[in-house]
């Protein structure tokens, strides 16, 4: 494996949209099948594609990896997808991401990581320095989840507006 974690380009839009597609409807057993096809189609999709924060794992140069996280407001930083295809998962490359977003998070001011896991990511999360704030019972599409976060730094209210 040569493994290289980098902003996923324009040029990496389209194997992006194949792995975000491939790893939702794999890895998301949570989510039923109408709502995996929800997020894995239209607009709910597009908007997860254009997404101003996607950070890619590639084995060469192939994807294999992503995590989307949305423009920081007021210091906070919300991420959204975290995926890993299947036969590379259990080797370290989701905390390898995780911690590539805290330092674009912090380069850019960011003084609060936060998002929402089910029960079976709670512990990788934790073990990233995430805390829980709350359990949303039947959350969004009727899922629970806890609610996380990250403080990474102190906050800095001259980046609250850029």
């Amino acid at each position: 494996m040569n493994i290289c974690i980098k902003k996923i380009e324009e040029k990496d839009k389209q194997e992006l949209e194949k792995i975000y597609i491939q790893t939702v409807q794999q890895e998301f057993p949570e989510y039923s099948q109408q709502i995996r096809d929800h997020f894995t189609s239209g607009a709910y999709k597009q908007s997860m594609l254009d997404k101003h924060i996607k950070i890619g794992v590639f084995d060469d140069k192939k994807l294999i990896g992503f995590l989307l996280a949305d423009d920081p407001i007021g210091g906070v930083m919300f991420i959204f997808w975290l995926g890993i295809i299947s036969n590379y998962q259990g080797k370290g490359l989701g905390t390898k991401l995780v911690h590539e977003i805290e330092q674009l998070a912090i380069n850019m001011g960011v003084h609060n990581m936060q998002l929402q896991a089910d029960e079976r990511n709670l512990s990788f999360y934790k073990q990233l320095g995430f805390e829980i704030l709350g359990f949303d019972q039947r959350g969004y599409f009727g899922v629970d989840s806890y609610i996380m976060k990250k403080l990474i730094q102190e906050p800095h209210p001259e980046s609250f507006f850029n």
